[in-house]
């Protein structure tokens, strides 16, 4: 999965997995309403989550990538301390397979309003 920085209008990350999915993991209430072309992927097993964290791309930046989610999810600074890489992923799989992180996948593989 490749990060990027959400559309201002959208509150989350864009990633990519391996076979060129596009999502976005907010942890916006709103933010399926507010797209038009998206599907929310339910991942309630935090081994779901967990694979779908590992299917990140380029795999070279996968760690920097999984950062990057955390910190958004807990809302901190990369001053804070941060968890090691293995207790980062379960952590993250677990705030996704809670829902208080949701996953969207865009179809088209752009974010479009309505």
């Amino acid at each position: 999965m490749t990060i990027t920085q959400a559309n201002p209008h959208y509150s989350g990350i864009y990633v990519n997995d391996v076979w060129q999915n596009s999502y976005l993991v907010s942890k916006d209430l709103l933010t399926c309403h507010d797209l038009t072309d998206c599907e929310y992927s339910v991942l309630q097993c935090p081994l779901q989550a967990e694979y779908f964290l590992q299917q990140m791309e380029p795999a070279v930046f996968r760690q920097q990538n999984l950062l990057e989610i955390y910190r958004y999810a807990q809302g901190i600074t990369a001053s804070e301390r941060i968890p090691s890489p293995e207790q980062m992923l379960k952590f993250v799989a677990e705030i996704i397979s809670k829902g208080d992180l949701r996953v969207f996948k865009i179809r088209d593989g752009n974010i479009n309003s309505e």
